[in-house]
């Protein structure tokens, strides 16, 4: 029997049959597809874990290092501008610049390393989260300094909260690190060290300008009351600096 006649015998027409091989044409080349498609994302993730650094936890370690450094730049930059603001009335808002500075990198911050140890991931994975919300509220509080109609009390609200919202990170922090590395407060004097170290010691008379409550999360960090006071005239002295600095990028409402 040959192909005139099989079709004929059941009932097809040579446009049926073109439809069909169409149809059958089209799934082969969709399967065809997806198989590609497959090769190429797993090519795409071999390329992407070939050429990204290796990070480990020793890395995690100093990049954490490096984070709560960050954090107290971020906590002494946000107590400068709110003293500069709220001694303007809140007449002036600061320029972008300024705002993205105080956020911190959660991109440093490496989870996937503590995927076999729940605890340890649980400890991380909230410094994350609560990091990344933090970046968000200062995207939030630039959106409303330079807004008319929002009034000084709710920017006044807002800069506390944040204040106090880096402070929880700091003592989160503390807490991954005794979790992760067995971290004490000795490990965290250290650290600071590299920032304080060329900080003159505070004068006996010397009168605190924007930290004048005392920061206790961060103050919980160091090992020693001379380190204590030391760290918070450092933070407020550089604040002030930053006071002066910051009227150069002020902008009127």
């Amino acid at each position: 029997m040959n192909f005139k006649d099989f079709a004929l015998e059941h009932g097809l027409n040579i446009w049926d049959w073109i439809a069909f091989i169409v149809s059958f044409s089209s799934m082969l080349i969709a399967v065809v597809s997806m198989f590609v498609a497959v090769f190429t994302l797993k090519s795409q993730r071999q390329t992407e874990k070939n050429t990204m650094p290796i990070i480990n936890k020793d890395i995690q370690e100093f990049l954490l290092q490096e984070f709560i450094i960050k954090l107290l730049d971020g906590q002494i930059r946000i107590g400068a501008l709110w003293y500069s603001l709220y001694e303007k009335e809140f007449d002036y808002y600061p320029s972008e610049q300024i705002l993205e500075k105080l956020k911190v990198e959660t991109d440093t911050i490496h989870t996937e390393l503590f995927y076999n140890d729940n605890t340890q991931y649980r400890c991380i994975q909230g410094l994350f989260n609560m990091t990344k919300e933090y970046n968000v509220n200062i995207s939030v509080l630039n959106s409303h300094l330079s807004n008319i109609s929002i009034n000084n009390d709710l920017l006044y609200q807002e800069f506390n909260n944040i204040l106090m919202q880096n402070e929880q990170i700091a003592e989160t922090w503390k807490k991954v690190m005794t979790c992760l590395y067995n971290y004490n407060n000795t490990h965290t004097a250290i650290i600071f060290s590299r920032i304080m170290d060329t900080t003159e010691e505070p004068p006996t008379d010397y009168n605190l300008i924007c930290f004048k409550e005392n920061n206790e999360k961060y103050l919980d960090l160091m090992d020693n009351d001379d380190k204590k006071i030391k760290l918070l005239y450092y933070m407020d002295s550089r604040a002030t600096r930053l006071i002066k600095e910051y009227d150069n990028f002020l902008i009127k409402k």
